[in-house]
């Protein structure tokens, strides 16, 4: 048996009738008029196959002790798919769409993302391994095998996405610590100086007088205030920069409702356009380990449809071919 499009293959089975002892002298094998019918019963006797045709030929062969006689019945058959497909590849491709459900959880969710990531994992491996334990051992790929061992690229691909995601989630969040806090030394240190020249000033005034003391007490408040006010400065800006950016966009969007009718192709390729740039920076405001996990949203779809239609139109083509009239 070729094993190699497995579970869509095509059987072919050959029955000789001859005789090994008698030569044409003796005897000689004809096909009656009718040759050989298939019975209506006769497809439920092999559950996993149907008798896709049948024909009869003769197979009459010379040696050196003379001429044999032979008949020759050609059958072919063909697997049922139906339960491969119910039973592995619908499941498997489940599989796989579940493992892309951790693309819209949060990167900081590792107890979320690692768990379903590793458990359909598992699950496609025990799959391939009760499959395959019910076949005999080839030296070759099967078609099988090509499917349950790209699902698991794809599923493996996922748990690698993460990782990525996740290591550039924390390399972030450190330069932003470091930068927040090489901030808060240098408003210190502006603080810092700020306080101690107006202690300067007031030693200068306690050595005419003591009138300025309020006014000392009065500017330490001013630099507590500032203080505190610099530290939630920049985060401030970042915010109103955004929504900044935000109206303005929304601003510079044309009017939709004022395009003429006859212009309606331009207005769906304006409109498509705005909607990209609006996309583009909607995604530039993201970090990066959310721009890995938006990106994988669109990839990882679209490169498994590309995958099952090549799998399929090369897999496939045998099984419409031979289906029975």
């Amino acid at each position: 048996m070729n094993l190699l499009k497995y579970p869509m293959d095509v059987q072919k089975c050959v029955i000789d009738f001859a005789s090994y002892a008698y030569t044409t002298n003796d005897i000689i094998y004809k096909w009656d008029i009718n040759g050989i019918q298939v019975h209506e019963k006769a497809n439920g006797a092999l559950p996993n196959f149907v008798i896709s045709s049948l024909s009869n030929a003769t197979c009459d062969s010379v040696t050196n002790t003379g001429s044999y006689s032979c008949l020759r019945v050609n059958i072919t058959l063909s697997r049922v798919f139906s339960y491969f497909l119910l039973q592995l590849y619908i499941p498997s491709a489940m599989l796989v769409a579940v493992s892309w459900v951790s693309y819209w959880i949060d990167w900081k969710s590792t107890a979320a993302r690692v768990p379903l990531a590793i458990v359909t994992l598992l699950t496609m491996i025990v799959t391939h391994h009760s499959i395959n334990s019910n076949l005999p051992p080839v030296s070759y790929s099967k078609a099988i095998d090509i499917w349950i061992g790209s699902c698991g690229i794809f599923i493996f691909a996922s748990l690698i996405e993460y990782a990525v995601v996740n290591y550039m989630g924390i390399l972030e969040e450190h330069r932003q610590m470091r930068k927040i806090a090489y901030n808060r030394t240098r408003l210190s240190n502006v603080a810092a100086n700020t306080i101690e020249n107006e202690h300067k000033t007031s030693v200068l005034s306690n050595f005419f007088g003591r009138k300025k003391s309020v006014e000392k007490k009065g500017l330490l408040r001013k630099n507590r205030k500032l203080r505190l006010s610099l530290q939630y400065d920049q985060d401030e800006n970042m915010e109103l920069q955004s929504v900044e950016a935000q109206q303005a966009l929304r601003q510079n969007e044309p009017d939709w409702t004022q395009v003429p009718e006859f212009n309606d192709l331009v207005y769906v390729g304006q409109r498509k356009r705005v909607e990209l740039v609006r996309w583009c920076s909607m995604l530039s405001t993201k970090g990066r380990a959310e721009r890995i996990d938006i990106v994988a949203r669109m990839v990882f779809p679209v490169a498994f449809i590309l995958f099952n239609f090549a799998y399929w139109s090369i897999y496939l083509s045998d099984v419409i071919k031979t289906q029975p009239a």
